[in-house]
């Protein structure tokens, strides 16, 4: 018995050995291990002034130095949406579906949560949408919003809350973002501690927004 345990072995060993010389050959052919294990052991960092306490730098970054923007000719989130309107003139930009109803379903436990039957997408291209950010950037400024003077956006997620960021990427309006899902407290706190005197708000937020306008002076659009 332990002769056939000792021949099962060898065995085993040999056909091992044989499948390893097999497949070593193509292995190092495809993988080289030999440069893989070169590349793991070379410099990949240096600092930046040679100290050693100082910032580490990728070695493989340009001897330009850091990109500090997507396209050299873009240097502000404006610049970047006027390259895309410039390209992309007819295609779509911004979508939006209508609400054709709205149901309640009752969870499990109780809670009613409201579902919306959204309709097909309505497209706006990228030019119609610059149309819209430059009149109504125009619009501001006509009324005397000047550059540098904040603009709360007072909306949910959709098309017109991105024409409002759009508006103050382009017009210097420093911008503060504030949802109905904050609750009336802290939306009147971002007001004040933003001293924002201007608005750009959805309609259907209107009768909210006007109590806090009552609670804290500031003009509406």
């Amino acid at each position: 018995m332990e002769i056939v345990v000792s021949f099962l072995s060898i065995a085993l060993k040999v056909v091992s050995l044989v499948f390893d010389t097999i497949t070593y050959v193509p292995y190092y052919i495809i993988q080289r291990p030999d440069k893989i294990c070169k590349r793991s052991k070379r410099i990949k960092a240096k600092p930046v002034s040679g100290k050693p306490s100082d910032a580490w730098r990728s070695v493989d970054v340009p001897s330009t130095g850091l990109t500090t923007s997507i396209f050299p000719e873009c240097k502000t989130l404006d610049d970047l949406f006027s390259r895309a309107c410039s390209i992309y003139v007819d295609q779509p930009c911004l979508g939006t579906r209508d609400v054709i109803s709205e149901d309640e379903e009752v969870q499990p436990g109780g809670k009613v949560f409201k579902k919306l039957v959204l309709g097909h997408y309505q497209w706006e291209t990228y030019a119609e949408v610059s149309t819209r950010v430059n009149n109504f950037g125009s619009g501001l400024c006509s009324l005397g919003h000047l550059p540098r003077s904040m603009l709360v956006i007072f909306a949910e997620t959709r098309a017109d809350w991105m024409v409002s960021a759009q508006t103050c990427f382009k017009y210097n309006f420093p911008m503060v973002t504030l949802y109905a899902t904050l609750g009336v407290d802290a939306i009147i706190h971002g007001i004040k501690e933003t001293e924002v005197h201007w608005s750009s708000q959805a309609l259907n937020f209107y009768p909210s927004f006007r109590m806090f306008y009552l609670r804290h002076q500031m003009s509406v659009t």
